[in-house]
């Protein structure tokens, strides 16, 4: 890997379910950790299957490899500008380790929010 092409800092953010007062289930994120990443876009299509909607993956997310328990749960959230207005992306399946070597991961994300498309 290039250490040139890690040129986005983002965060990862780890998924935990709490429950509120009343014991309803509440969606939550914490931030696990920075890292530095190569985000690729893809090509996004949609299929319709059984009048349901179903996203591929749209970007490809490379990062060196650290020891953390990384899962198909997490998301990465990228500020391009370091202004607060995220772009975030799903983690699509579990990451792969390549060659289960220790050098870098592999995340497959679907971009679920783009500050830039409010506007």
């Amino acid at each position: 890997m290039q250490i040139g092409r890690l040129r986005h800092l983002v965060e990862l953010w780890e998924y935990h379910e709490d429950q509120d007062d009343f014991g309803e289930p509440i969606k939550k994120y914490t931030k696990v950790t920075d890292a530095w990443a190569e985000i690729r876009p893809l090509k996004g299509t949609e299929t319709f299957n059984e009048k349901e909607v179903h996203t591929e993956h749209t970007h490809k997310i490379m990062m060196r490899y650290f020891d953390l328990k990384v899962n198909a749960t997490m998301q990465i959230r990228y500020d391009k500008k370091g202004d607060g207005n995220y772009r975030i992306f799903e983690v699509d399946g579990d990451p792969s380790n390549w060659l289960e070597r220790d050098i870098n991961w592999i995340f497959n994300v679907r971009e679920v929010f783009n500050h830039d498309d409010i506007h």
